[in-house]
């Protein structure tokens, strides 16, 4: 294959990344799963031992085994929703039929209720903060709980924020306003940016990890739910193959996790982020023309012509 050849099929032929990685988890004999949190090897979230119960019970899966997990004061009504490190937090149904927080270290399980709320709705945590929300008069407040002191954390302007994700100083969420329209939000402590899908009618950002934030948003043109990866820069869309929904829960490092609807149920999923293209010189994780610029503005003399090889390589193997 000449030179010229191999620029003439680049030239013509799509973009190029690595395949992608999906990964579907079920919890065994269970009804339906989903899966709200990952921290390392270890994933969270709840499953339906039985259609039609109404029972709920939390999971724990740390690659190779699964353990249920039953809230003393509501077993049949555990939700999970977050972890990190040994601690994980989620909501439990009491006999008053109220929802109430809890965190859970493996052997202890303490209450965590917004001092006189109606009820408490825990998402997230990280080290020693806890974030949820809570209702107020009109909508919900979110709130910062670090095992001391409460804070309550609001959107300006808006008649309710529901916090879902914190990772260090940042916050992740969604907030109604004053037209009662919904929209995503980070905040890190001093600076609040509405985020919104660009071709969604709502977005619902619900995990981050450093610069990466991940959610779900509806397709306003197609009516379809899909998830999102989101640098800050580029939004990447997020739907599991052959299901007709999906929702994204949560990241940490290259692993991402949530639910896909399919024809046989509910299941829970795990997509590893793929690894950038060897040729790839511009840091978009593909192979296309803009990486043979940077390649052709590099020559000096005689060109690369091994790392052309590797290019066009890649991207005939798309």
């Amino acid at each position: 294959m000449t030179l010229w050849v191999m620029v003439a099929m680049m030239l013509f032929a799509p973009g190029y990344t690595e395949a992608d990685s999906w990964t579907t988890l079920d919890y065994p004999d269970a009804d339906s799963t989903q899966i709200t949190g990952i921290d390392g090897d270890n994933i969270v979230g709840t499953y339906s031992p039985a259609l039609g119960t109404g029972i709920t019970h939390g999971f724990l899966y740390n690659g190779s085994d699964w353990t249920s997990l039953k809230c003393p004061w509501g077993p049949d009504k555990t939700r999970i929703h977050g972890i990190d490190g040994d601690n994980i937090v989620g909501t439990y149904r009491g006999s008053d039929h109220l929802a109430h927080g809890f965190l859970y270290d493996g052997t202890d399980w303490v209450a965590i209720d917004y001092p006189g709320a109606t009820f408490t709705y825990v998402t997230d945590i990280d080290g020693d903060n806890i974030v949820g929300f809570y209702p107020g008069d009109i909508g919900g407040y979110g709130f910062l709980y670090d095992g001391t002191d409460w804070v309550t954390i609001n959107y300006r302007h808006s008649v309710s924020t529901e916090i879902y994700g914190i990772d260090g100083d940042k916050l992740v969420g969604t907030y109604t306003d004053s037209a009662r329209v919904s929209h995503s939000f980070l905040y890190d402590g001093t600076n609040w940016v509405a985020i919104d899908h660009p071709f969604s009618v709502f977005t619902e950002i619900r995990g981050i990890d450093g610069d990466k934030l991940v959610g779900t948003y509806f397709d306003g043109l197609f009516g379809s739910i899909h998830g999102f990866l989101y640098d800050g820069t580029d939004w990447v869309t997020l739907d599991y193959p052959g299901a007709t929904s999906t929702t994204v829960e949560d990241i940490d490092g290259d692993k991402i996790v949530g639910t896909c609807s399919l024809l046989s149920g509910s299941y829970g999923f795990v997509y590893e982020i793929p690894a950038c293209p060897t040729a790839d010189l511009t840091g978009d994780c593909y192979v296309d023309l803009a990486d043979l610029a940077v390649l052709a503005n590099e020559w000096e003399g005689e060109p690369n012509v091994p790392l052309l090889y590797d290019m066009a390589s890649q991207w005939l193997t798309e």
